[in-house]
């Protein structure tokens, strides 16, 4: 199991597991933010994960949009990668 960067940790609360993924949300944000965390060691980019597991996290990002919007019914969702270490 890949550990969650101590940054990301104290800055979000641990909602659940995907197959692949840990499902984050951000304690301070003035709108809903999710972050699925791949459990992957030594990932870094998308396209360092196997095919099969890109796959997945494309499964579970679109499983988490479906339940956002059905949440809170938002004008837009906004789906990218995080662009730092963490």
């Amino acid at each position: 199991m890949a550990a969650i960067h101590p940054q990301l940790a104290n800055y979000c609360l641990l909602l659940g597991k995907f197959p692949l993924s840990h499902l984050l949300l951000m304690r301070d944000a003035n709108y809903p933010w999710c972050i699925l965390v791949p459990d992957c060691e030594g990932i870094t980019e998308i396209y360092q994960l196997s095919e099969s597991d890109q796959q997945q996290l494309l499964r579970e990002s679109s499983q988490l949009a479906q339940a956002m919007d059905a949440a809170f019914n938002p004008d837009k969702l906004n789906i990218a990668a995080l662009g730092n270490v963490v």
